[in-house]
């Protein structure tokens, strides 16, 4: 398994950078056709946890031109290992196999000294429809690239997702922009 790091939004630099040089940009936005989308959260992949260290340090200085940028310690104080088991998260059912592998996996943790307590989740409803309305505000603006791409499994997402997420104006979206930040 190749370690990965997924940082929150603020946590790491998030400044655009121009297709021509997206190559060689490690910040969190990505381009979709001439259209920058911000709710791309992207960390390091590496061969090491020392690796993912360094990347993480690269991706986290301070950036001038990010909004959202905060100056964050890099070396937080270590807290207890803590937690939590949710097996059935909005009560959905969770296939037995999905349920044997989280258990595994909680007494897994600990067995390492993690304390681990079962929990229900918060709803995920929420936040799944603010992100929708966020994602489709920008996509719809690229609908164009979208179908001459000609993926049928991205066409098949991405009408299935229209459907669920009607348009809206600007007031909408910048309520869900906030509804997800807070």
């Amino acid at each position: 398994a190749l370690p990965w790091l997924r940082p929150a939004v603020s946590s790491l630099v998030a400044c655009p950078t121009p297709p021509s040089d997206l190559r060689a940009n490690l910040l969190v936005h990505c381009y979709v056709g001439r259209h920058l989308t911000t709710l791309n959260i992207s960390g390091p992949l590496a061969r090491t946890i020392a690796d993912i260290r360094l990347g993480f340090e690269a991706m986290a200085a301070e950036d001038l031109r990010d909004p959202w940028w905060t100056p964050v310690p890099i070396n937080l104080p270590l807290k207890r290992k803590r937690a939590a088991l949710c097996i059935n998260p909005d009560g959905l059912e969770v296939a037995p196999e999905v349920e044997r592998a989280l258990r595994e996996s909680a007494k897994i943790l600990q067995a390492d000294g993690w304390q681990v307590d079962e929990v229900d989740c918060p709803s995920f409803r929420k936040p799944a429809e603010l992100q929708a309305v966020l994602w489709l505000s920008e996509m719809r603006k690229v609908e164009s690239t979208i179908k001459q791409e000609n993926d049928p499994d991205a066409l098949f997402v991405y009408e299935q997702m229209k459907n669920l997420s009607p348009p809206t104006d600007l007031d909408g979206f910048m309520d869900a922009l906030q509804g997800r930040a807070t």
